[in-house]
């Protein structure tokens, strides 16, 4: 499941009981309703799109910043960041997920915080690898 569920899932509610209610109301009052379930829907359509377009922006940045944080802490290296978003995910513009050339099997996760501070979030390996030797594990410097 997505991370887009449970907000849709609260708009078709909300919208489902707006239904609900204009079918025992007058004709003003569905005249009412009516422009409420349009002003809802299109602000649920305005609000989203805005807020992927920040979040993206926002991202984008965030690679930047570790960016040039791993060129300053690793100069010799080479690196990929993964920007693959899984359909119907959100995008976390604060971590960013690097590959290191020299170490294909590691994911490493790095958060951007305020006045763009960086550090090492979290990691990922295959289950079979030993855990214990890192080459870019900066939780024990």
């Amino acid at each position: 499941m997505g991370d887009y569920v449970l907000e849709r899932l609260l708009l078709g509610s909300i919208l489902f009981v707006l239904f609900l209610i204009a079918i025992f109301l007058r004709k003003r009052g569905r005249i009412v309703i009516s422009i409420l379930f349009v002003a809802i829907l299109i602000g649920y359509g305005v609000y989203f799109g805005i807020r992927e377009q920040v979040l993206e922006n926002r991202y984008e940045e965030s690679i930047e910043i570790v960016d040039t944080y791993l060129q300053d802490k690793y100069p010799n290296e080479t690196w990929t960041f993964d920007t693959q978003v899984e359909e119907g995910r959100k995008i976390r513009p604060a971590k960013v997920k690097v590959i290191f050339d020299n170490e294909q099997n590691v994911d490493y996760i790095y958060r951007v915080f305020e006045k763009n501070r960086v550090i090492l979030y979290e990691f990922g390996y295959p289950e079979n690898m030993d855990n214990k030797n890192f080459k870019h594990d900066e939780t024990h410097n």
